[in-house]
């Protein structure tokens, strides 16, 4: 959602890792800002820009789910689904491959999984069926419109879905 953050939490990896109070305190800040601004801006989440907050959580969720909510934390499959969710936005021609790898590159340097192997993909697939931002049987995704920017994609291709899941799952 904001591309100066991105490079800020690249630059400072290591004295976010680190947990170096001001860079750690300026990351924290700039987050909770940018999440602010769009809650202001959609507080009864009726415009669907609130939606943009769910980066990563619709497969993340999902992926929780399949797993029985053991062997990685929300966290974890929440980048698991930020990296899947990435591929789907390159897929359907929305981000590039620079932008995957560059997103795929800053999770892992955090430390955090960008793949799960052994899930099937058709069980993540039939759990997301469960989330909240499904609308009339129509998976919605926040999708990065290129890095630094967002777009609510509705129903896009189940075949870019199921490729995306299984360039994160399969073993």
């Amino acid at each position: 959602m904001d591309l100066p953050l991105l490079d800020y939490l690249e630059l400072e990896r290591d004295a976010i890792l680190g947990l170096k109070e001001d860079e750690t305190i300026n990351a924290v800040c700039k987050a909770v800002e940018l999440k602010a601004g769009v809650v202001t801006k959609d507080e009864t989440e009726s415009s669907g820009i609130r939606t943009l907050l769910n980066f990563g959580h619709t497969i993340g969720h999902a992926v929780e789910a399949a797993m029985g909510y053991k062997g990685c934390s929300h966290g974890e499959a929440v980048a698991v689904g930020m990296v899947s969710e990435m591929r789907l936005a390159e897929a359907i021609g929305i981000a590039s491959s620079e932008d995957l790898e560059r997103l795929e590159a800053l999770v892992s340097s955090f430390g955090l999984p960008t793949r799960l192997r052994g899930i099937d993909p058709g069980k993540i697939i039939a759990l997301m069926a469960y989330d909240k931002k499904v609308d009339a049987g129509k998976f919605r995704f926040a999708l990065p419109n290129g890095l630094g920017n967002g777009a609510v994609v509705s129903d896009p291709p189940r075949e870019a879905i199921i490729k995306a899941l299984k360039e994160v799952t399969s073993n």
